[in-house]
């Protein structure tokens, strides 16, 4: 990272760092670099520095020893301080932590990333619902309908469509193929001749035949393509 024309990276000695983040006169800017060059250092106060910024009081810097310490081959060590910051104070510190427990497939985090679906802030709803199709159980398809069907922000519910069209199952396909096909959402129109054409048959093409006429030209090309493929 670049501050003032001066490069602070892993390049720099790691006592330099330490002293660097632990010095509270320097400028936020060289310290966050300083938290993000560590990540790459394999000495033990390097990962022990990282690990003890999660809990700074300064919640960029919180942020920061997240991102960073998410490279750091040790992270799994520091995951109860991890899991912890699903319920940060501050909401952007909580959307990473959600996003490293998805990424890093830790079941733990379900409890807390279900949690998270009630959040006031419609932005976290939005991290946790898509969080959610990294800790996937079969048991969560009801919940995420739930939030597709019921939540009132626009881009959090099409998040949990999202999800929902990467963990459809021949089980499931039928009950979004009925929502999507009458849904508002051009793409889930156009998601909905997808599912028939992938888990379908003959029996669905009266149900596919309304989208020939629907309003958008997108999705009565994907309706022609789809009983053009089940009829063949």
């Amino acid at each position: 990272m670049l501050h003032r024309g001066f490069r602070i990276g892993p390049h720099f000695p790691t006592p330099l760092l330490l002293q660097l983040y632990a010095d509270k006169r320097q400028p936020e800017p060289k310290r966050w670099a300083a938290l993000i060059a560590l990540a790459d250092k394999p000495e033990p106060a390097a990962f022990d520095t990282l690990r003890d910024a999660l809990r700074d009081e300064a919640w960029i810097m919180r942020r920061t020893a997240l991102e960073a310490i998410k490279r750091h081959p040790r992270a799994a060590e520091a995951r109860d301080e991890i899991l912890r910051l699903l319920f940060d104070r501050d909401d952007e510190v909580s959307q990473l932590a959600c996003r490293l427990c998805a990424e890093l497939g830790w079941q733990e985090a379900r409890g807390g990333v279900v949690t998270l679906l009630a959040a006031p802030n419609p932005d976290v709803r939005d991290v946790a619902v898509s969080a959610l199709n990294g800790l996937w159980r079969e048991s969560d398809f009801d919940l995420v309908l739930g939030v597709y069907r019921g939540d009132e922000q626009r881009a959090v519910r099409i998040a949990a469509a999202k999800t929902l069209r990467t963990r459809v199952s021949g089980g499931t396909w039928r009950r979004l193929f009925t929502l999507w096909a009458h849904d508002r959402e051009v793409r889930h129109r156009l998601w909905a001749c997808e599912l028939v054409v992938r888990f379908g048959g003959g029996a669905y093409l009266p149900r596919v035949a309304p989208l020939l006429n629907d309003r958008n030209a997108n999705v009565r090309n994907a309706a022609r393509d789809a009983i053009d493929r089940i009829a063949a």
